[in-house]
């Protein structure tokens, strides 16, 4: 027997803040209710821990083991445990997206013997279960697919597609993932979009969810699968709906969509008056892409949700259309040949606003960089006036054998930084194309308008 979907994502909640923990401490899951005990756990550059739920007796249940891999430490995590680990763990993420190669999987593979081996001094017990987030989901997936786990339970798995096309995962891993594995993601990729492969994942079953939010409890799960009836009473599209859910969700989204739209604009004179129409092209544009964003209705056999790929349309439609009101969805040709019209300003301007906010981003990231590296520059001075101090008591060949390894050339990792720096110029190629995108489409648009039978100023 093996925990569900629900349980594994209560234990995610808390395996960052839980890392430190040792071997027999008891912990309690994000929802306050569920208690477990540690049987294993990692806290360097890679957060994880290996629990044992604790049954209505108090007993921890070795039978149902989990492995569970927190996400990437990025250098102003909370949660992280110190600038070196932080800064190791978000170069790794670099790479990661750039190459698919995860280098976590050496830990988590370390972790998993060392479970195993626990498991043994405690008589017995089973892996049944484990589970990664973003970063982590590549190297759970391939550990798990390795040793046959039976259940992967992984959230917004970062770099997937490149670990499948660079070979990481391998078709015989992918085969057996299909068969174990459900990722739940959010449907905007709001950070997985960085990576090369702009946030696809190409194996498991796959859940995704309308919005764009890289936090493991984004999902609303119940058992092994979403909480369709929570998503439908709230007017929130994802994987696993009938099409006539979906058109229920659909036409409350399409109020919701048609309100942000007419709030959004600076002059929104005769928007208010097209509300209908409005609402009707919000509610054709989701019924129209349902499938091809969440996978199949649920009526229907065969298939499973799949990622946006395009540029345009992940980072568009998702990560920038919320700041437009739903500008980009109503990209499309209305009923009867008429046409919405968009002010071209409007996405010269957005274009503008995304690498303000990157300039931003960027100045930000640099300066804690530079932070870190000064602060560990003074370190090794301080550690190596200490070695001097101890100069009458040792020779000048000790002392140097001393001084040595701390040298800050020594201890930095300068790979690390060229990788962050390359991430940054990565980055900012992708952000200028992307910029590109929009100047280019607004030309289509007021070329468009020539022929626009609406026209909404």
């Amino acid at each position: 027997m093996a925990l569900t979907d629900e349980q594994m994502q209560d234990i995610q909640g808390v395996t960052k803040i839980s890392a430190a923990k040792k071997e027999g401490d008891i912990i309690t899951g994000a929802n306050n209710r569920n208690k477990y005990e540690v049987v294993a756990s990692v806290d360097n550059v890679t957060q994880g821990i290996a629990v044992a739920p604790i049954d209505e007796n108090g007993n921890a249940d070795y039978s149902q083991t989990a492995i569970v891999v927190a996400g990437t430490q990025t250098p102003l995590d909370e949660n992280g445990n110190g600038q070196g680990n932080q800064w190791n763990s978000f170069g790794r993420a670099i790479r990661q997206g750039v190459t698919g190669y995860s280098r976590q999987g050496s830990d988590v593979e370390a972790l998993y013997e060392k479970t195993e081996a626990n498991l043994e001094a405690h008589g017995g017990g089973e892996i049944t279960n484990m589970s990664g987030h973003s970063q982590a989901g590549p190297a759970v997936a391939k550990v798990a697919a390795n040793h046959n786990v039976d259940r992967v339970t992984n959230f917004s798995d970062y770099g997937a597609g490149n670990a499948y096309s660079s070979g990481y995962i391998s078709e015989e891993d992918k085969k057996y993932l299909d068969k174990h594995a459900h990722i739940y993601s959010d449907q905007g990729n709001s950070v997985s979009i960085f990576s090369r492969d702009l946030g696809d994942i190409p194996y498991g079953d796959v859940r995704e969810v309308e919005g764009s939010d890289h936090k493991t409890s984004y999902a609303h799960i119940k058992g092994n699968s979403l909480d369709i009836d929570y998503y439908v009473k709230n007017g929130i599209l994802c994987s696993g709906m009938t099409e006539e859910q979906v058109k229920k969700v659909a036409s409350i989204g399409a109020k919701k969509d048609a309100d942000d739209f007419i709030r959004s604009q600076p002059d929104n004179k005769g928007l208010s008056a097209n509300r209908e129409f409005l609402e009707k092209q919000f509610y054709e544009k989701k019924i129209k892409n349902y499938e091809k964003d969440y996978g199949p209705y649920a009526d229907k056999k065969g298939g499973k949700s799949k990622q946006t790929s395009s540029l345009l349309d992940s980072w568009e439609l998702h990560a920038l259309g919320t700041k437009v009101g739903g500008l980009a969805t109503l990209l499309g040709a209305a009923g009867g040949g008429q046409q919405i019209f968009l002010k071209t300003e409007m996405l010269v301007a957005l274009a503008s606003q995304a690498m303000a906010q990157f300039a931003g981003f960027e100045a930000k990231l640099l300066a804690e960089l530079e932070e870190a590296k000064e602060e560990v520059r003074r370190q090794c001075e301080e550690a190596k006036q200490r070695c001097l101090q101890a100069g009458p008591h040792l020779s000048s060949g000790e002392i140097e054998a001393l001084i040595a390894p701390i040298q800050f050339e020594h201890v930095w990792d300068s790979g690390a930084e060229a990788d962050i720096r390359a991430m940054l110029q990565s980055l900012k190629s992708q952000m200028t194309e992307i910029s590109t995108h929009l100047v280019t489409s607004s030309e289509r648009f007021s070329a468009s308008d020539n022929t626009a039978a609406v026209q909404f100023m």
